[in-house]
């Protein structure tokens, strides 16, 4: 899972059209400093969860489930009534998380073509060394 900490962030060109577009939302402490975010997309009908984040030492707050219901109300408020996402199967603070959020495996016979298209690149770029997964929940 080293290699996946090391990646490169995200470039600020991201997070600046999603916020443009409504599809970003910050979690923030006294100050307004950024301490966890949640980037989302329009894919195939549903509100996708591209990026969960919470800074470590703002860990086990509330803050990431916080940022999930917000996420959902978005969604619904979009008119989605549907969210996916992927996700590392086995981390705890993965699909364990969203798990008990109530959110559900998608077999991968069953993926949507764009969810479909998201586990090719995840796999191109390597991230299948560690078991992960598509899930869903309604909005």
């Amino acid at each position: 899972m080293d290699a996946v900490a090391d990646d490169d962030p995200l470039a600020s060109t991201v997070f600046a059209d999603a916020r443009r577009r409504k599809r970003l939302l910050v979690a923030a402490a006294d100050g307004g400093v950024v301490v966890g975010f949640v980037l989302l997309r329009d894919l195939d009908g549903a509100m996708h969860i591209e990026q969960l984040a919470v800074a470590p030492e703002w860990g086990r707050q509330g803050i990431g489930r916080g940022l999930m219901s917000a996420a959902a109300d978005l969604a619904r408020d979009s008119g989605a009534a549907t969210m996916t996402l992927t996700t590392f199967r086995d981390v705890p603070f993965n699909g364990p998380f969203y798990a008990a959020l109530g959110w559900r495996v998608i077999p991968e016979h069953a993926l949507s073509p764009g969810l479909a298209r998201v586990r090719d690149d995840e796999r191109a770029v390597g991230l299948d060394r560690w078991p992960r997964q598509a899930m869903w929940s309604n909005t």
